[in-house]
């Protein structure tokens, strides 16, 4: 399988007909209920997969990194459906990507098991994520959900852990399907127990075994 992933990055960054775009912060890659005749494999950056409602509210449904196989490809799975994006891909980070025609791509993979095997995989995780989101959100278990998103975000930075600088209390609350103000609430909640601290970089976890046992559900907070 990986000697296929290669042969598919290998065809994509030699295919002729594709070309390199950039993109900046807040650039639209894909837009929303626009019909897709590109497929885009993302080389480097951050991007965003979000969902914006009738009201207007913003929910951030993924993330995806730059040159990490077929996690990196943006859009190709509408093909599967009818063809129209039901999501923004938003460039969080200056990007670059390699543009391919919808038909190439397509042609490439459908006789790749594997390959398609994978998507598979791939959407499975993406609509078993949703699902989760929109349970939870029909529950309101928002202390849980915060708690265990700033464990996922959180990476070791000069020993230790911390959530990114741009996680910020509006970002939070649209990965999470909330509203800010109750994600700002909880966050200050867990500055004054002193189980996180905000830093210039972002978030410094103190206390991970608390934050564990918020998420978990073994311990209760009062935030509003």
């Amino acid at each position: 399988m990986v000697a296929e992933f290669q042969e598919l990055k290998d065809f994509i960054l030699n295919l002729k007909g594709s070309k390199v775009c950039y993109f900046e912060k807040g650039d639209i890659i894909i837009k929303q209920d626009d019909k897709v005749d590109f497929v885009f494999y993302l080389v480097d950056g951050l991007i965003y997969r979000t969902v914006l409602s009738e009201k207007g509210d913003e929910t951030i449904y993924d993330t995806k990194s730059g040159d990490n196989q077929l996690k990196s490809l943006l859009g190709l799975l509408y093909l599967f459906d009818n063809g129209v994006s039901y999501t923004n891909f938003i460039a969080k980070t200056h990007c670059a990507c390699y543009k391919i025609p919808k038909e190439v791509i397509w042609k490439f993979i459908s006789d790749k098991p594997d390959i398609l095997r994978e998507l598979i995989n791939i959407a499975m995780n993406f609509y078993n994520s949703t699902i989760v989101l929109i349970q939870n959100k029909q529950q309101k278990k928002a202390v849980n959900r915060l708690c265990q998103f700033l464990l996922e975000q959180a990476n070791v930075v000069n020993g230790k852990l911390a959530v990114r600088k741009a996680c910020t209390n509006v970002e939070i609350s649209k990965f999470l399907g909330i509203h800010p103000v109750t994600s700002a609430r909880i966050i200050k909640c867990l500055i004054d127990e002193k189980v996180i601290v905000r830093c210039k970089n972002g978030l410094t976890i103190l206390d991970e075994n608390k934050l564990k046992e918020y998420a978990r559900e073994i311990r209760n907070m009062t935030y509003s």
